[in-house]
This record gives C-alpha cells, structure tokens and sequence, in this order.
C-alpha cells in the first residue's frame, strides 16, 4: 500500500519519513486521500525544520524525533482531510509538536529504539 500512495521512488532520505507520515494520515483518512500536496509538505519539513541539521542537538535520537514529527504531521494532515480539524487548528499542532517532543522526549527514544530494526 507504501509503495502505491508514494507516486515516485523517492530518495532514501525521505522515503522511510514519508511512510511514517503516511501511517499517521491513515489513522484518520482513506489512502486515496493521500495526494502530492501531502508528500511535498512532509518533504519540505525535513528539508527545514526536520532537517538533519536542525534536529543535530538530539544526538543520536535525531531519527526518533524526526520520525515521530512525521508521524503527527501526517496525522494532522489525515484529520484535516477529514475536515475534523481547520486550518487554525492544524497550524496550533503543528506549533504545539516541538513542545510535546521535548516533554515526551524520554517515551519517544524508547519506542523509536524497541521498535527500530536489528
């Protein structure tokens, strides 16, 4: 199902974020939802404030808060194409993610690690 919503192979460095962003959007809205719109605005987010670079303070948890960033940012994308949530309110969460990360830090590191490949 990944393979069919993400429309080009995209390269590796966005491809596992944006699968990740797509089981968030699916908790709230079908797959044929999912549309380029959606995949450009994960893509700019790690390109910006979910770059590498910007996350570099986090260490080697880096790819945990990345991930999980993608993860509600889908979310919020699947409840706003659901029209359960408005534009105000997409843009408090997205505002709110940094917050609740460095907050949940601790619970986010050790489900990205119990549940990262071996």
């Amino acid at each position: 199902l990944l393979r069919l919503l993400l429309p080009n192979p995209e390269p590796e460095e966005f491809g596992e974020f944006l699968k990740i962003a797509i089981i968030g959007f699916l908790q709230h809205e079908n797959a044929d939802q999912w549309s380029r719109d959606h995949t450009e605005f994960i893509k700019s987010r790690r390109e910006g404030e979910l770059s590498d670079e910007n996350l570099a303070w986090y260490e080697e948890f880096a790819p945990s808060v990345a991930a999980f960033s993608c993860l509600a940012l889908g979310a919020l994308q699947g409840l706003y194409s659901q029209g359960q949530i408005d534009d105000e309110t997409f843009l408090q969460g997205e505002a709110l993610l940094p917050g609740f990360i460095a907050m949940k830090n601790e619970q986010i590191q050790e489900q990205y690690v119990a549940g990262a490949p071996r």
